[in-house]
């Protein structure tokens, strides 16, 4: 019998300035990973993978499932991401290996920083089937964020991508960038402001 299981995924990126060419974006992911076969998916890595070239800092990496709980926590200032053995360039924090029960859902969740420049771009990378995808993003009032891709509904820092299920290798790009003035919070304010 083979094994199936998805992930329903939800993440939040903080973009924080720091000086004034460049930001620190501060991810947070949050995915519920469930079997949805009757058979137990064995031998479950949690992993969290990112480019070596982003001088990614990886900060936690846990699951918050009753019977499965994990924690991988840096000390200040440090990583837990390592070289990856099996792909070169790639930085990566893994978890405890888990059989994933049938019907179980697993929270877990990793966050970690970058700094980059104000006018960039984030890709999010799929390592295993997921649907239910929601992005948002917190930031300063003169950052534009946008992603390009077709969405189930969009504000001007959320996105939801609905019931589109992304395979393996699957990705979005997410782009921000810095405005010369604040961007309009509303639609109310456009006019206010084009009025004056």
């Amino acid at each position: 019998m083979i094994s199936t299981a998805a992930h329903l995924q939800r993440r939040t990126r903080h973009l924080l300035q720091i000086g004034s060419s460049h930001a620190r974006l501060v991810p947070r992911l949050l995915l519920f990973k469930e079997s949805f076969s009757a058979a137990c998916y064995k031998n479950f890595v949690p992993k969290l993978q990112l480019e070596r070239h982003d001088n990614p800092v990886i900060v936690e990496l846990r699951c918050d499932e009753k019977e499965k709980q994990f924690q991988k926590l840096a000390a200040p200032g440090k990583t837990i991401g390592v070289e990856s053995a099996e792909v070169p360039g790639v930085i990566e924090a893994t978890g405890d290996m888990i059989d994933l029960l049938p019907q179980v859902v697993y929270p877990m969740s990793g966050h970690y920083q970058l700094r980059v420049p104000n006018n960039h771009s984030d890709t999010l990378s799929f390592l295993h089937p997921t649907v239910d995808v929601t992005v948002r993003v917190e930031c300063p009032e003169d950052f534009r964020v946008v992603i390009e891709d077709e969405l189930a509904l969009a504000t001007p820092k959320m996105w939801q991508f609905g019931a589109r299920a992304f395979l393996t290798s699957e990705h979005v790009r997410v782009r921000w960038f810095k405005l010369d003035r604040p961007a309009y919070t509303d639609y109310g304010e456009q006019r206010e402001q084009a009025q004056k």
